[in-house]
């Protein structure tokens, strides 16, 4: 449930990031607007893949949840090196998602392995590969319909909000009628 939940929180980040740091930090913070994309996704996958961490430890794989934490403090560092010199910030934020993508899978199979017991169903794949195809057109459609569109008073822009309440709704008619 964390996922469906994040989703509407998170998907405009993605989808509209310049409006967004325009909005928070101002239109001097937008080669920021790239960064905060990559690490949306981030968090899309640390939420996804569920407190894997936390159920080594429960189960008293204290030790594995170490090296594999330890593991992806090291990739992270190096990757994160490489790509900086090569795409700055953005390279960061590259190897920040692939990091925590590798430990993430790594410990959601270590789990797996130790108790059989894995944090997805099909039923919930299914709901959450249905709302994220159904994002993109959705986020494409608000954005030309609002795209350009502010609340005046405080110069804020109308689509990612407008986004975020509709995907909210959409999601919630996915669970409701399939059974998520």
């Amino acid at each position: 449930w964390g996922m469906l939940l994040t989703l509407p929180l998170v998907l405009p980040l993605l989808y509209f990031p310049e409006r967004l740091i325009r909005l928070l930090f101002g239109s001097e913070y937008m080669p920021g607007a790239i960064v905060l994309a990559v690490l949306a996704v981030d968090v899309l996958f640390r939420v996804g893949m569920g407190p894997a961490s936390a159920t080594l430890k429960a189960i008293g794989r204290t030790k594995v949840d170490f090296i594999t934490t330890t593991l992806t403090m090291l990739i992270n560092a190096g990757l994160s090196y490489f790509l900086i010199l090569e795409l700055g910030i953005v390279g960061a934020a590259i190897g920040t998602l692939v990091s925590i993508l590798l430990i993430n899978t790594a410990q959601v199979l270590l789990v797996y392995r130790y108790t059989s017991i894995l944090p997805y169903s099909l039923r919930y794949i299914s709901g959450v590969i249905i709302i994220l195809v159904v994002s993109l057109p959705l986020s494409l459609l608000i954005n030309s319909f609002f795209g350009d569109i502010l609340i005046l008073i405080v110069d804020v822009p109308v689509a990612p909000f407008i986004f975020g309440v509709v995907l909210l709704i959409v999601e919630f008619l996915i669970v409701w009628f399939g059974g998520v």
